[in-house]
């Protein structure tokens, strides 16, 4: 199976990711603990989120153990080792999206409860939940005087046509 548009749609999903790490990189202890109201919640915090998911989300896939597994008690990881995490999950939806047959039906349990999903929700999933969160990420970025990356997908476009980006 082919899904080409699927396809390019995981590899903007993999190129914004890589592109609000790299905006948070080098942020300061401090500036990773900022926040604003309406966002997920503190800046480290929700780039774990982000890392934490997309390794749950491959695990209903694949059933290993999550490459990444991550709680709010925690304290957060360093950037660059979330960005590697966020680099791998997203090699990994960029192949399922084309590997995926659109009927499979994807059964796990989770917290002691059986879950049937089909796998085109969970890939949605993957995508909605990427988008806002790095949403967030951007909106502290603004609040505390930093530009956030272009991340949408007329960016992704012409960073494709450019030759800047997969």
């Amino acid at each position: 199976m082919t899904n080409e548009h699927l396809q390019r749609i995981f590899q903007h999903n993999r190129w914004a990711n890589r592109l609000i790490m790299d905006a948070c990189r080098d942020l300061t202890p401090e500036q990773l603990t900022a926040t604003v109201v309406g966002t997920f919640g503190e800046l480290g915090q929700t780039l774990a989120h982000i890392t934490a998911a997309e390794a749950w989300y491959v695990w209903r896939f694949d059933k290993t153990d999550p490459a990444f597994d991550w709680d709010d008690e925690q304290p957060v990881p360093p950037v660059g080792e979330m960005a590697t995490i966020l680099d791998q999950t997203g090699a990994r939806f960029v192949e399922l999206a084309t590997t995926t047959p659109d009927d499979q039906i994807l059964t796990y349990e989770r917290q002691g409860q059986e879950n049937r999903w089909p796998a085109w929700v969970v890939l949605g999933q993957v995508i909605d939940h990427g988008r806002e969160h790095r949403s967030h990420v951007a909106t502290i970025l603004t609040q505390l005087g930093i530009e956030p990356p272009d991340m949408d997908m007329w960016a992704y476009g012409e960073a494709v046509q450019d030759g800047r980006a997969e």
